[in-house]
C-alpha cells in the first residue's frame, strides 16, 4: 500500500506583495502614531501637571487680548496650584480682572432677575476690582460692553 503523501503546496511567490504591505502597515502606524500625539497635546489636563501655576505675564497676555473666560479659568487653577495673591503681588492685576469679568457676569443676571439687594454684593466686587486694575482699567469698560452686547 502506497501512503498518501500530502500535496505539497505551492510556493508564494509574494516577496514584492509583502514589502508592500509592510510598507503601508509602517506608515498607517506613523500616522496614527502622530494623531495620537496631536490629539494628546490638544487634550492634555493642565491643573495637576508638571505645568505648574500659569505665570503672570501669559495672564497678562490673556487680558490683553480679551480672553477673560480663560483669564478667570486660569487664576481658580492657579490658586489650586498654590499660587495666590499672598505669595506673589504679580498676580494682583490679572486676578482683578478675572474677579470682575466673574462678578460682572453675576451682576448682570441679578439684575435681569430683578434681585438688586444679590447684585449689591456684586457691584462692590466690581468696584474693589476695578481700583485694583490700576493702569489697566480699560478692561473693566471693555468687559462691561460686553456683557451689555451678550444682552
Amino acid at each position: 500500500m502506497a501512503k498518501n503523501k500530502p500535496a505539497k503546496r505551492p510556493e508564494k511567490k509574494s516577496g514584492v506583495r509583502d514589502t508592500i504591505l509592510n510598507i503601508v502597515i509602517v506608515i498607517l502606524t506613523f500616522i496614527l502614531f502622530i494623531t495620537a500625539a496631536i490629539f494628546v497635546n490638544k487634550t492634555k489636563p493642565r491643573v495637576g501637571t508638571l505645568y505648574g501655576p500659569e505665570p503672570a505675564d501669559r495672564l497678562i497676555i490673556m487680558l490683553e487680548r480679551g480672553r477673560y473666560t480663560e483669564l478667570m479659568q486660569e487664576r481658580y487653577s492657579n490658586e489650586m496650584l498654590g499660587e495666590t495673591l499672598q505669595k506673589s503681588s504679580a498676580y494682583t492685576v490679572p486676578y482683578a480682572a478675572a474677579d470682575y469679568y466673574e462678578a460682572a457676569i453675576d451682576y448682570n443676571g441679578y439684575i435681569k432677575a430683578g434681585d438688586t439687594a444679590g447684585a449689591a454684593g456684586f457691584k462692590k466686587t466690581m468696584d474693589s476690582s476695578r481700583a485694583a486694575l490700576g493702569e489697566y482699567e480699560y478692561v473693566a469698560d471693555d468687559i462691561d460692553a460686553l456683557i451689555a452686547q451678550s444682552k
